[in-house]
């Protein structure tokens, strides 16, 4: 197998950004709050919640973007860090730290930073390693959802019902409530939940797949997720979409 890094790396830190800066809007209107009222809070430090600390980070990654035009190692080498830094104080300000769009991203930027260390090799070896670390961070990521849902109630499909069918205002379950009866929303909730917990069930049990298979059902599972939930939730799965496409299309097999 021959590898392209530059098409990986830079592929998947495309996604990496279109995945941060998905939600700019919404973070527009934390950080204005911010900056008009100080924020307390005893569990964060006053640095982590400072909106200008929170502001500077999160604008940060804009600098990777001049760094992917005639990418080297060492232009890799620097964006990835950027990225590794930006989304670990992010993880930890008050403005950002429930958002699990810079838990992906700090683990996609952690597996960039191991391929730009290592985008010298030339051994066989090489991009079987980073297949496999892709497939296990998936893995990772999702090991706690699939068992967080191993419960009767998320079987029966009655958390979704109450989370997603009752209260979302997102169009598909609007319109699924306009047009079934109660008895048919609550079927299609189950099968909904169902359908939830056996995708994420694949992706942490599927990683002995061959990687091709293994990145096909990923990414129909994260996009089925995106689609029955939010829009917004592409801000979380962008970098993981990327990373598993970066290692499609930047792979050669001979």
């Amino acid at each position: 197998m021959s590898v392209n890094f530059p098409k990986i790396f830079i592929t998947t830190a495309c996604f990496w950004l279109l995945g941060w800066f998905w939600k700019v809007h919404v973070f527009a209107v934390h950080f204005w709050g911010g900056l008009s009222a100080p924020l307390s809070h005893g569990l964060f430090p006053q640095l982590m919640l400072d909106s200008r600390v929170a502001i500077f980070f999160y604008a940060l990654p804009l600098l990777i973007i001049p760094l992917l035009i005639r990418l080297t190692r060492k232009k890799a080498l620097l964006a990835a860090a950027i990225m590794c830094v930006s989304s670990l104080i992010c993880l930890s300000h008050i403005h950002f730290f429930n958002d699990a769009t810079f838990t992906t991203s700090f683990w996609v930027s952690i597996w960039l930073l191991w391929m730009a260390f290592n985008s010298e090799r030339d051994d066989r070896e090489f991009p079987q390693e980073a297949r496999w670390l892709a497939k296990a961070m998936i893995a990772v990521i999702f090991l706690g959802g699939f068992i967080g849902k191993l419960t009767p109630t998320y079987w029966s499909g009655e958390v979704l019902h109450d989370i997603y069918f009752q209260q979302k205002d997102y169009f598909i379950y609007s319109w699924l409530r306009d047009s079934f009866s109660e008895e048919g929303v609550r079927r299609l909730a189950t099968g909904f939940s169902r359908m939830a917990i056996i995708g994420e069930g694949l992706l942490v049990l599927g990683v002995a797949l061959r990687y091709r298979l293994y990145a096909l059902l990923a990414l129909a599972v994260i996009m089925g997720m995106v689609f029955i939930s939010t829009p917004y939730l592409f801000s979380v799965m962008s970098s993981l979409l990327g990373m598993l496409l970066a290692m499609m299309i930047g792979v050669e097999e001979k």
